[in-house]
């Protein structure tokens, strides 16, 4: 099969244009009037990209940045001018070898997630009602962005909060007891939130999923069904599809929906076995069922 060729004015304009929006990006970040005090210093002290960088091949000229300054440094100097005054996010990186890395923002994530939007599926990041988050909020720019997606699409968000510098620790100084506490009592929150909200998408990790369903599925014969079908199977389903793994709910999860409805005779693969496959490869679509011949359809 041929390669698919684009013809070599287009991709001349379109180098243009990139250039054109770099040479616009170094002129803001390396001018007085908007640049930030920590690259207007290197500036002085190197070059001056607004004459030297011209073009994207140019940006080689700037080498490796330090990026130990966003542990060494305090926030202030990465503040443009065009910004001073105005008070900054700050979102940091895991923090478990030290200071942690900083970096600060001001509307980013709003702009990046209200694009994000822009692209998504209702089925799978449904509008309106309640979405939960359960991972780690604190200092990282996750926690606001996903609140921010809640709100673009007419929903509002309640957090778990997982502390994975406390989880790094306990593993480093190998205290698994304690680390497994700690994953139950992060996981005892968020099924008491399923409980007694209506939450209609779940945003956490596979491992805290998993973590997740293995409770319901030992609560499930007591819990009224509407808990497990109506809000696991709906907040699992988005979960899940964030990760890329495609399907519908109720297939990725039909342990929990067994149990739902009450023990029966054979039982089922294990909450455990049926997420960590459908973690690990995607959903089979599903195939039209045989219809014999003269049967209605």
């Amino acid at each position: 099969m041929p390669i698919p060729t684009v013809a070599p004015e287009l991709v001349a304009k379109a180098k243009a244009e990139l250039d054109a929006h770099l040479r616009d990006i170094v002129a803001w970040h390396f001018s007085p009037e908007t640049g930030c005090p920590y690259w207007l210093d290197w500036a002085a002290k190197n070059f001056d990209p607004r004459k030297e960088v011209t073009k994207t091949e140019d940006l080689l000229k700037f080498g490796h940045f330090a990026d130990e300054s966003l542990r060494d440094l305090q926030p202030e100097v990465w503040v443009p001018a065009a910004f001073k005054g105005k008070p900054y996010n700050i979102f940091e990186t895991g923090g478990t070898t030290g200071m942690p890395k900083q970096r600060i923002g001001w509307n980013d994530y709003k702009v990046d997630y209200s694009e994000f939007s822009e692209k998504i599926s209702d089925a799978h990041f449904p509008r309106g009602g309640a979405w939960l988050m359960m991972g780690p909020t604190g200092p990282r720019r996750l926690r606001l962005a996903i609140e921010h997606l809640a709100n673009v699409r007419g929903s509002s968000c309640y957090f778990i909060d997982l502390d994975p510098r406390f989880v790094k620790k306990l593993i480093t100084n190998k205290q698994y007891d304690v680390a497994k506490q700690y994953m139950t009592h992060v996981v005892d929150q968020a099924t008491l939130i399923l409980k007694n909200r209506k939450v209609t998408g779940l945003f956490t990790t596979p491992k805290l999923l998993e973590a997740i369903a293995e409770k319901v599925n030992s609560l499930g014969r007591w819990h009224p069904r509407r808990l497990l079908r109506r809000h696991l199977h709906e907040a699992a389903g988005s979960a899940l599809h964030r990760r890329g793994v495609a399907g519908e709910p109720h297939r990725l999860l039909p342990d929990l929906r067994q149990h739902a409805h009450g023990p029966r005779r054979q039982r089922p693969a294990s909450a455990r076995g049926q997420l960590q496959r459908h973690l690990l490869r995607p959903a089979a679509p599903r195939r039209p069922a045989r219809r014999e011949p003269g049967q209605d359809r």
